[in-house]
């Protein structure tokens, strides 16, 4: 066929949005961090948030979520209402984590929509979005606090953090599909 008439396949867009998102990564790292104090002390505050929220919910045997997985539409209609966005849990299972359901927590002194995630060994991560009142953009960010991990960004108006206690590449792998699934 001409080149015109080609139909676009699914793998290069794909294989763009991972050039892109890795670009996106390189800039942030090598380039001026914010474009406003502001921007930073939101950015700072939601790795601080988003570790809080893993060590004290991931450790809860019994209640470790409000909502659980078997109710997902529930959970996600829900907590998109309180984010006054549309909303939808990232599928992990790709990588090895299920969700186990969602909690309504406050983030940045608004509500905030925390996921959570376990592997086949029961190894949890947190997948946090909230408000951003600064309309900003930031970098996408690596923070350690100890073992924890975080992973975080802000997009406009919201801010999406996701942590755990795994390695960094395989958070960022997590990160990378967030990213990509709550964009589209």
């Amino acid at each position: 066929l001409p080149r015109t008439q080609r139909p676009f396949k699914r793998p290069a867009l794909v294989a763009a949005g991972i050039c892109l998102f890795v670009a996106g990564v390189a800039a942030g790292r090598f380039l001026p961090q914010d474009r406003t104090p502001q921007a930073s002390a939101v950015a700072a505050s939601l790795h601080d948030e988003a570790s809080s929220a893993f060590l004290i919910y991931t450790s809860e045997v019994r209640h470790p979520v409000e909502v659980r997985a078997n109710e997902k539409d529930h959970l996600v209609t829900w907590l998109g209402k309180r984010l006054g966005h549309k909303f939808a849990a990232p599928d992990l299972t790709g990588l090895g984590f299920g969700l186990v359901g969602g909690r309504l927590v406050p983030v940045n002194g608004k509500a905030g929509a925390l996921l959570m995630y376990e592997d086949a060994l029961g190894k949890r991560l947190t997948v946090m979005v909230g408000q951003s009142t600064e309309n900003a953009v930031t970098s996408f960010r690596f923070a350690s606090a100890g073992p924890v991990e975080t992973f975080y960004w802000i997009d406009e108006n919201l801010s999406y953090a996701v942590t755990g206690e795994i390695p960094r590449d395989m958070l960022r792998r997590i990160a990378e599909a967030c990213y990509q699934q709550f964009d589209s």
